[in-house]
């Protein structure tokens, strides 16, 4: 933009973060595909920042010569994301959704990294809407499970991986090969001691099935032991 002004006598750019409207967040094509928070959080696909740089370009340029532009948009359209199918799915070689490609460790300790995989569905199947993908659960006195954390959390990563990546990232590939989700779990250093496991959920949408189907899983259990190292100061267990 200010190369484009600079001849009409712009000497600065103000990016205002929030202005009339809001339209989520605009990354790479690069973040898009990671899908990390900012990626996942971009509501209009993985070309957005491409699109809003051409038409900043087209305004910059109409601003200096002083010419119209005509705007023959269609009335805009929020759609709800959940409603969006994800692509039918091959089978993956390692079996259907749910089966566990990679245990987790048996024995950890407090701070250490576990990691775990299983055969998923796509993503995109169902985005489990103030729901998650991965959950951690510890095993109580009584024998019952308890949810101690879920996927939300920035210390539990859930990766999808296609046995096919495509080359670019799309908002809705055409058709999966199936996938793996590969769980990776940084517990905290002050974690309490105990039998913990992962609990995995989601659908999926086979290449003869034209409706999602629920699934879930569970991995093994494995025990964590308490870090009997120092913590980080002023870092309080927490509640048992």
């Amino acid at each position: 933009m200010l190369e484009e002004l600079a001849p009409i006598g712009v000497t600065q750019i103000v990016i205002a973060g929030l202005v009339n409207d809001y339209v989520h967040y605009l990354t790479t094509r690069e973040e898009y595909a990671s899908q990390q928070y900012e990626g996942a959080s971009n509501i209009y696909g993985p070309w957005t920042l491409a699109a809003v740089s051409q038409e900043s370009l087209k305004l910059a340029r109409a601003m200096r010569s002083g010419s119209d532009i005509e705007v023959s948009l269609p009335t805009a359209e929020r759609i709800d994301l959940n409603l969006q199918a994800g692509p039918n799915e091959t089978l993956h070689p390692a079996g259907a959704p749910g089966s566990v490609i990679a245990q987790p460790a048996q024995q950890v300790q407090a701070g250490d990294l576990v990691q775990a995989e299983f055969v998923v569905g796509h993503p995109g199947n169902d985005l489990r809407l103030q729901e998650s993908y991965v959950y951690v659960e510890r095993q109580q006195p009584d024998g019952e499970w308890q949810l101690i954390t879920e996927d939300r959390d920035p210390q539990l990563l859930y990766i999808w991986k296609p046995l096919i990546k495509l080359p670019v990232a799309l908002e809705r590939p055409p058709v999966a090969t199936g996938g793996s989700g590969e769980i990776i779990w940084q517990t905290p250093q002050n974690l309490n001691a105990g039998v913990y496991r992962f609990r995995i959920a989601g659908k999926t949408r086979g290449l003869l099935s034209p409706d999602a189907t629920s699934y879930e899983s569970l991995s093994d259990s494995f025990t964590v032991s308490a870090n009997d190292g120092e913590l980080c100061p002023g870092l309080a267990s927490p509640p048992s």
